[in-house]
């Protein structure tokens, strides 16, 4: 949990930037990750999960996808967190530091 809330701090410089008229998506989804971050702190990540779910839908990004496999590993449902990892990483933008921390979340499933 300690490399994951670098990660989650992260995610709220890296989301893109979106005109206004993206009718507040990357707001929204930066308020999904904020309560997501607090609910898996919480160990509550059947709740996490569903709130990182939310902002990758508004807003993709590597990050959401690593929480989200993190979130899955959590939940002992290893298939399901190996895929996000797996899309996290291979990610053509994902940052060096998300890149990692796929690859680390790859390697103990």
């Amino acid at each position: 949990m300690r490399r994951l809330l670098p990660l989650l701090c992260l995610l709220f410089g890296l989301l893109p930037a979106a005109p206004a008229a993206a009718d507040g998506s990357v707001a929204r989804a930066k308020d999904f990750s904020r309560r997501a971050a607090k609910a898996y702190r919480a160990k509550r990540f059947q709740e996490a999960l569903e709130l990182f779910k939310s902002a990758n839908a508004l807003v993709p990004h590597p990050n959401l996808e690593v929480n989200i496999g993190r979130s899955y590993e959590q939940l002992d449902q290893p298939e399901s967190a190996m895929i996000h990892c797996r899309l996290a990483m291979q990610a053509p933008d994902a940052p060096r530091r998300t890149r990692q921390a796929a690859k680390e979340c790859v390697a103990r499933l």
